[in-house]
């Protein structure tokens, strides 16, 4: 039964990839360091970024989504950034998501006075409004990334993977993050504000509407529980976001065996993060 389910999802995949993925070229670059640092957005990210000793030890950083909006991000100066959210791109959307990201991109182009490779899924690559701004800072330069999600034997994804064609199911930035990384060749890869702890921030009000608590290191107000956008159009109902976060969690885990194939560490040093699928102290390894 499990053979049969893996041969159909792996054909299924095939198809998809050869309707969804496009060719992305990758830059051969030489960093000096072997090793990078993710931030996630969690709640948890505001203390670390206190801890000026340890971010100054930290290896490449790698922000993502909205964390340009806080100023932090001239301070870290990463020198990655992973988009991923379709509602950065696509237009039928609430207004609000709409004036997010304009709001995100003025601050790119106007702050960025380093060297930032500003990776995107590669299905937006004819988004010109989009790469022409980026263009008019000559410090960010746009890759791509094909986020395809790719299912069934393992020997299949982890091709799939290699080649550039796809990623475990994206329904949380840090799965592309983590693939980036693991793509950009480093080879010891760690996490922080991935508290990924929504479990806790979930309940159901009388109109049946279901909401969570996703409160991120930037936001000033205290964490009130929302409804959660599907694509930024409608709300998602409760099984859909169990759906969503089991689909992210399970994610973790592929990425794990992936990097474990390649002789590549990921910590999570994020104290109480929810996500068990990587080591949480380098000292035990």
């Amino acid at each position: 039964m499990e053979f049969s389910k893996l041969l159909l999802q792996t054909i299924l995949t095939v198809f998809k990839v050869l309707i969804l993925s496009k060719k992305v070229s990758r830059k051969n670059r030489v960093f000096d360091t072997d090793r990078c640092l993710i931030l996630g957005n969690g709640p948890s990210l505001k203390e670390v970024l206190k801890d000026a000793a340890f971010m100054q030890e930290q290896g490449l950083k790698i922000c993502v989504n909205y964390f340009a909006l806080s100023p932090h991000y001239v301070e870290v100066k990463p020198e990655f950034m992973v988009l991923q959210a379709p509602e950065f791109w696509i237009d039928n959307v609430n207004q609000s998501y709409i004036d997010n990201r304009q709001e995100l991109f003025k601050t790119i182009v106007s702050k960025t006075n380093w060297n930032l490779v500003l990776w995107i899924p590669a299905k937006f690559k004819s988004t010109k409004k989009f790469h022409q701004f980026m263009q008019t800072n000559s410090f960010v330069k746009i890759e791509y990334f094909n986020d395809t999600p790719i299912e069934g034997f393992d020997w299949f994804k982890h091709l799939c993977f290699k080649k550039n064609i796809g990623i475990p199911r994206p329904h949380n930035v840090v799965v592309p993050s983590l693939m980036v990384a693991l793509d950009s060749g480093f080879k010891e890869i760690d996490l922080v504000g991935v508290d990924h702890s929504w479990l806790n921030e979930l309940s159901v009000n009388e109109d049946n509407e279901a909401l969570v608590g996703q409160q991120h290191f930037y936001d000033e107000k205290t964490n009130e529980k929302e409804v959660m956008y599907k694509l930024g159009r409608r709300p998602r109902r409760l099984h859909e976001i169990l759906e969503k976060f089991m689909l992210t969690f399970r994610a973790y885990f592929e990425i794990k065996a992936y990097a474990d194939s390649k002789d590549v560490k990921i910590y999570n040093l994020t104290k109480g993060s929810f996500i068990d699928a990587f080591e949480r102290d380098r000292n035990k390894s």
